[in-house]
């Protein structure tokens, strides 16, 4: 059986949308498990107040001071 062109086209269209939200979701999953602020030694202080001014400098580009 041949397929019509106009239902190649709809084929690849379904495909190509599957795989972005494929890649989206997977992108998604990879930022959050390897997120940055998790393997950061000074987030890793016992109290909030270096993770606060870390978390300022991420915010407004000051850095944290020492």
């Amino acid at each position: 059986m041949q397929y019509q062109e106009q239902d190649i086209k709809h084929l690849k269209y379904v495909a190509i949308v599957y795989y972005k939200i494929i890649q989206i979701l997977i992108l998604g999953i990879i930022r959050t498990v390897l997120s940055p602020s998790k393997f950061d030694p000074r987030n890793q202080d016992s109290g909030d107040n270096k993770k606060d001014r870390w978390n300022e400098f991420l915010l407004h580009g000051q850095p944290p001071l020492a």
